[in-house]
């Protein structure tokens, strides 16, 4: 408990340090406007984004470009900790720019999602999405199996399940309930 203790107040101290080497002019307004910049993934390596970054996350954004900027060494959770007490101690009208900025990059992203072949977010719940890559071959050969042959035999199926080796016992227990 005594350790845990120590790394919040560690954590506490290093983000009131960061933020005292900060300039909050350059994060209040926020220096990055660009919402293409915003939702470009070239530096992050995804393929896909998935959702847009509400107003916090902007912020942290243009917190972190701050820290670069002034070439200090920080890590993660100290910058998104520097950028939560900047956030609630930010006056509504700071907080209000950078809501309309999440918006605008909500819009652009949605305009522009079909001509980046993006997919719609879901946000549907899809309990079987969750296979290794790995194993969603092997898995897309069962699902044509099984659906080719119209089986409705659980035996049969779990043969196949067994067959291609997907599932270890308590998985298949939790398939079929």
């Amino acid at each position: 408990m005594a350790i845990q203790k120590f790394n919040l107040e560690f954590l506490n101290n290093s983000a009131s340090a960061l933020i005292d080497q900060l300039d909050r002019n350059n994060i209040f307004p926020p220096l990055l406007k660009d919402p293409e910049k915003i939702i470009s993934n070239k530096s992050r390596g995804l393929k896909v984004r998935k959702r847009t970054p509400n107003s916090f996350l902007v912020c942290r954004m243009n917190v972190q470009i701050e820290v670069a900027r002034k070439k200090l060494n920080a890590n993660m959770r100290v910058v998104s900790k520097a950028t939560s007490i900047l956030w609630k101690n930010a006056y509504p009208e700071e907080k209000n720019v950078y809501k309309q900025l999440a918006d605008t990059v909500k819009e652009h992203f949605e305009s522009t999602s079909t001509s980046l072949n993006c997919s719609e977010s879901k946000n549907s719940y899809e309990p079987y999405n969750t296979f290794s890559s790995r194993q969603s071959l092997k898995t897309n050969q069962v699902a044509n199996e099984v659906n080719s042959q119209y089986l409705s035999n659980s035996e049969v199926i779990l043969d196949l399940l067994n067959e291609y080796s997907l599932f270890n016992d308590n998985q298949l227990f939790n398939f079929f309930s």
